[in-house]
């Protein structure tokens, strides 16, 4: 759906000195930003290759802001000099950006500016195919920072893998991304099976709800694939739905949970055989 600044565009305007914190866009997408008109915009950006350097340093640098806010990367309120981050062995480059001028900021690769005097720019994510391994990395920090999702990837995978045999570009980066994704599944899967008492299929009803548009209680992961309820909170009407990695949640014994699963391990695994052999025909 329309999302602002993510599938809608954003106007800014800026002042002098007005800056933009060290981030990433969200879920690591691509961004274009076009100067309209104004004074220069100035930009710092560091490769993707050295982002997690980047947060290794921000936490070093600055432990008592991550102590009080731990996704304080998620933000935009925090500045370190690219001066000192450039003595940390990262590399950091600089551009201006002028009137009638487009800046692409690539996935995971932070950046920070700030306006040299008034201006007006607009910006709006992207996500070519060659996202999505991105968009997975992304995903994983989102569950780990317990930060609501704008994107529910795991819908989106099966969303792509549907229409993969429309675009002969998905196949290919599909099968790789789905094959990781399907293997971690499976070993979520077999971790949770001593903690859970039985395995039904979503069916959109009371007995097996559909999942689909429901995140996790704990660490606000997507549900899409799977996601287990316990009769001790579900079955009261408070609705907590935990998934694969946050089955222990409650303290409850095994036989009070239930996985609500919309494929098996075994079909994920034919839709990425499927996949490849698009991927094979389109080569």
């Amino acid at each position: 759906e329309a999302t602002t600044g993510i599938t809608v565009p954003w106007l800014y305007f800026g002042m002098t000195m007005s800056a933009f914190c060290w981030h990433v866009e969200d879920h690591s997408f691509y961004s274009v930003n076009y100067h309209h008109f104004g004074a220069p915009k100035v930009w710092y950006s560091i490769p993707a290759t050295h982002s997690k350097q980047f947060e290794e340093v921000m936490h070093r640098r600055l432990p008592h802001l991550f102590q009080s806010q731990p996704d304080l990367l998620h933000s935009l309120v925090t500045i370190l000099s690219p001066k000192i981050l450039q003595g940390e062995g990262i590399p950091v480059y600089r551009v201006e950006q002028h009137p009638r001028s487009y800046i692409i900021t690539f996935p995971y690769a932070y950046h920070a500016g700030f306006n040299t005097g008034f201006n007006c720019a607009e910006a709006v994510n992207f996500a070519p195919i060659d996202w999505l391994p991105f968009g997975v990395g992304a995903t994983e920090r989102y569950v780990r920072d317990k930060r609501y999702q704008s994107v529910a990837h795991d819908q989106l995978l099966s969303t792509l893998t549907q229409s993969a045999h429309k675009h002969p570009r998905f196949p290919k980066v599909l099968a790789e991304v789905m094959q990781e994704r399907v293997d971690t599944e499976e070993q979520r899967v077999e971790a949770a099976k001593p903690h859970i008492g039985q395995f039904v299929r979503m069916e959109n009803t009371a007995e097996a709800p559909d999942l689909n548009e429901r995140d996790c209680t704990t660490c606000k992961a997507d549900l899409n694939w799977a996601g287990v309820a316990c009769s001790c909170s579900f079955g009261k009407g408070r609705g907590y739905v935990y998934c694969l990695r946050c089955v222990k949640a409650c303290e409850c014994a095994a036989e009070k949970r239930t996985c609500f699963y919309r494929h098996t391990v075994q079909e994920l695994r034919e839709q990425v055989s499927e996949l490849r052999r698009l991927a094979a025909g389109t080569n």
